[in-house]
């Protein structure tokens, strides 16, 4: 089978000193954030130092090295919605705003919000426990809301733009990462929390009460909502007198210990992944999570990671070796409760990694409609050559489908798997 992807490395973290006996320095977390051709990656290294990737479809590459206080170590780290700033904490709960964005690509229009020549400090001393999961949450209103989760449980919502505290709760276990959810129709939004243990819960965080609401308006007014354009929206922020309940962490009872949920998008909406580690099993649900599995996939033992798109399912393994996979979903898809393992037809391509890194996360990258025209245009061929080598693996193809790829962060390095 002609091979559909190729992984590149993008670039890999040097020694910063010629002394033998100081150890490299390594990637500590990263940050990602992608929206239409742009995208923005953050790398947190041992050093204290933030490294920071621009890239444009069609356009070089862009780095920057941004040197960072020495007493005060980033824990957490996150990019809003826009991919203009990234947020940081610190062990001292300090929380920093840096203008990304404007940095990488200083012509760029930017909203002023914040300082776009220097970080924003947003001094945060509320928690008891140490900050360890961060999220940026722009709410139906237009505020824009870092949700800071801690070592006990706690759960903070501060308003960013004045600084202030808005509300608090807790699950009373040690939090390690968030995952806004939304439903399909953008009236309702709630926060995947996970746990050290790998426990889970849902907690809501808004939600447009604009149907039932519509109604007893039209009936105590005459008017549609839609006369006045009047929307009725409450939140954990405000929690509206009636609604108080509804603003609580939910465990989810349904799923055991050998489960783990993380939020996807694919097919044109937010979905919910639910992998089981003990049958190998990844089932995709609707965002509410109420109903019967969507798809229901075999993965290979030891999957890692995993990246649900359109077509294809990224993962890594570290059966044999360090692997990535690269799955085919029609060939990977099975009924609920089989027993089967993975179909070998469903593996399209996987490549070997580098045994001696640490593989910290994989997240999708999305190519360009144009991404194959641009690959052929750098070969500086015309048409009559490229034409002219009529091997099954040269043939001039005038229509392509365009694949989801992934980039691959480890301890030491960053790759790309991207279409060829």
């Amino acid at each position: 089978m002609y091979p559909l992807f190729d992984l590149v490395r993008l670039l890999s973290v040097q020694q910063d000193t010629e002394s033998l006996a100081e150890r490299h320095p390594y990637i500590v977390q990263f940050a990602w954030r992608q929206v239409e051709d742009l995208s923005l990656l953050a790398l947190i290294c041992s050093n204290g130092h933030v490294l920071i990737r621009w890239s444009v479809h069609g356009q070089r590459s862009e780095m920057k090295l941004l040197p960072w206080l020495e007493d005060r170590p980033i824990v957490a780290s996150c990019f809003d919605p826009s991919a203009t700033w990234l947020l940081v904490i610190t062990t001292q709960l300090d929380m920093f705003i840096v203008p990304a964005l404007a940095l990488m690509d200083p012509e760029s229009k930017v909203n002023q919000l914040w300082k776009v020549d220097d970080a924003t400090h947003i001094k945060f001393k509320k928690a008891k426990g140490f900050p360890s999961a961060l999220c940026w949450w722009h709410t139906f209103t237009g505020i824009e809301v870092a949700i800071i989760g801690t070592t006990l449980g706690e759960i903070f919502f501060v308003d960013l733009s004045s600084k202030h505290l808005l509300t608090s709760t807790s699950i009373q276990s040690y939090v390690v990462k968030f995952d806004l959810v939304y439903d399909d129709h953008q009236l309702l939004t709630y926060l995947l929390v996970t746990s050290k243990k790998g426990s889970q819960w849902k907690l809501l965080l808004e939600k447009n009460n604009r149907s039932e609401w519509s109604e007893d308006h039209h009936l105590a007014t005459g008017k549609s909502s839609e006369d006045d354009q009047f929307h009725y929206i409450v939140s954990i922020i405000d929690q509206a007198a009636g609604y108080q309940d509804l603003f609580w962490p939910v465990y989810f009872p349904q799923f055991g210990r050998s489960v783990q949920l993380s939020a996807q998008y694919a097919k044109g909406r937010q979905l919910i992944a639910a992998q089981c580690c003990r049958t190998c099993s990844y089932q995709i649900y609707d965002c509410s999570i109420q109903h019967s599995p969507l798809f229901v996939y075999k993965l290979p033992l030891g999957a890692h990671n995993t990246v649900f798109t359109d077509r294809i399912i990224f993962l890594n393994t570290w059966q044999n070796g360090k692997k990535l996979f690269l799955l085919s979903n029609q060939k990977a898809e099975t009924l609920l409760d089989s027993d089967q393992a993975l179909n070998p037809d469903a593996i399209i391509q996987t490549f070997d990694l580098p045994c001696e890194e640490k593989v910290l996360g994989i997240v999708k990258i999305n190519f360009p409609f144009y991404w194959h025209e641009k690959q052929e245009a750098s070969l500086g061929l015309s048409e009559a050559e490229l034409c002219s080598d009529l091997s099954p693996h040269s043939i001039h193809i005038s229509r392509h489908t365009v694949f989801d790829g992934c980039l691959v962060i480890t301890d030491a390095a960053v790759y790309e798997c991207r279409p060829r």
